[in-house]
């Protein structure tokens, strides 16, 4: 499922409107210098939105042939998780970041 964003930025910052979403489960973690959480699978599709975590956050997703990276190299990272895909996110900097995670 390919997301339907609707991004705004302007002198205030940014926001970002995911359009149409229907939200199973929704949580809000922060994540400290050196954190990792994941290395964990959901049966449905996560949608894992990095905030304030400027080159700072790394999301690993593996499945049986491939292993893909994101950076976050922008004030905001949206990156979609299907089902079944194990997944792992670290704060590879020196300061705190927020995740905004919901299930699809």
């Amino acid at each position: 499922m390919a997301l339907k964003l609707k991004e705004i930025f302007d002198e205030r910052g940014f926001s970002v409107f995911f359009e149409k979403l229907s939200v199973n489960r929704l949580h809000v973690v922060s994540m400290n210098p050196g954190a990792k959480r994941g290395d964990h699978v959901h049966d449905e599709t996560e949608i894992i939105c990095v905030l304030g975590g400027r080159g700072l956050a790394e999301i690993t997703l593996e499945t049986l042939r491939n292993r893909e990276q994101f950076v976050v190299e922008e004030d905001y990272k949206v990156v979609e998780v299907p089902g079944g895909v194990r997944h792992t996110v670290k704060n590879k900097g020196d300061r705190v970041f927020y995740l905004v995670c919901f299930t699809i």
